[in-house]
């Protein structure tokens, strides 16, 4: 099934590396830069489908609490494991204080019931919540104090909440900090198929820039030379879930060369997922992360659709040249 894949090395190998490593917790540390980085227009398009495809990949893998929180780090955290105080162009957007009623408390495991007071009305008078007794509105630059960690479950004192507008724009700007950084270290970062980009983007949003250019010499020489394989095998970090996750997005590019002359993008997905459920012992399965996979399978067609862009880009390029000799 695997013809040239073969050639190199299996696939089945490879996968069994990706359930060897201790999970670990997730960061965004990074402080944005004083100056936007300079690119052109072209590049600025091209950056922004990488940020709009990165979304649902960095909310499946981070999380998106709504409310202010402590991380590992002591960081003031929210979304999206976003650092939010590192970017300044965010201070003048607004939050809300929520204090909460005498016995009550609120559930930080509900995050749906968050959402809703966050996106409530609260300019009607008739808008109430059983357990909110007031609401102050203040600005990113005023959040902090008396916050809770990232691992507490109930919260009994006053708490910060983010509507959708804010979260979306925190969570955005965060995303475009990494992916400029990433097409600013990877200059052929547009020339790769698109789920190896969202495997670069992830290393450094979860690492930071710094971290990421100090501790992955060998990947970031993979990826300039273009060598899929040597890639896969040096990205791993110590957080189980997400190393096999960016193993999946290497697999999927590299099936998806193999397989897209004779195979439909949906054919390739189905192997792609019958690849993963022979594989014992893997934290991300189809049936425990089924919102996970179908960001996968959007990249496994994206990467088919670009392989045969490709494809057809190269031989215009060689019936050209004959017609011009």
């Amino acid at each position: 099934m695997f013809s040239r894949l073969k050639k190199n090395r299996t696939l089945r190998s490879l996968l069994g590396a990706a359930s060897l490593f201790v999970a670990g917790a997730p960061a965004v540390a990074e402080v944005a830069p004083k100056e936007p980085l300079k690119i052109t227009q072209k590049e600025q398009s091209q950056c922004d489908a990488l940020i709009k495809e990165y979304m649902p990949l960095c909310e499946q893998l981070e999380g998106n609490l709504p409310y202010c929180y402590y991380g590992k780090t002591g960081n003031m955290t929210v979304g999206c494991g976003v650092h939010f105080k590192d970017f300044k162009e965010l201070d003048n957007l607004t939050a809300l204080k929520v204090t909460p009623k005498k016995g009550h408390v609120f559930s930080l495991e509900n995050k749906e019931r968050l959402f809703k007071i966050a996106n409530a009305d609260w300019t009607s008078p008739n808008t109430s919540f059983k357990e909110v007794a007031s609401v102050e509105i203040i600005s990113l630059k005023a959040c902090g104090g008396n916050c809770p960690k990232n691992t507490d479950k109930k919260w009994r004192n006053s708490i910060i909440l983010m509507p959708s507008k804010t979260l979306d724009k925190i969570n955005k700007t965060a995303a475009e900090f990494f992916v400029k950084n990433a097409y600013e270290h990877h200059r052929n970062l547009f020339q790769l198929p698109p789920s190896v980009r969202l495997v670069i983007v992830d290393l450094m949003y979860n690492l930071g820039v710094g971290q990421y250019k100090k501790t992955y010499p060998k990947f970031q020489d993979a990826i300039n030379r273009g060598d899929l394989w040597e890639a896969r095998k040096q990205c791993k970090t110590n957080n189980e879930r997400r190393d096999n996750t960016k193993q999946f997005l290497f697999d999927s590019a590299l099936l998806s060369k193999d397989r897209y002359l004779s195979g439909s993008p949906d054919k390739v997905c189905r192997e792609l997922r019958t690849l993963v459920g022979k594989k014992k012992n893997i934290c991300v399965t189809t049936a425990k992360e089924p919102l996970l996979w179908l960001v996968i399978d959007s990249c496994t067609k994206g990467n088919h659709s670009w392989y045969m862009c490709q494809s057809k880009t190269h031989w215009a390029m060689v019936a050209g040249k004959k017609f011009s000799e």
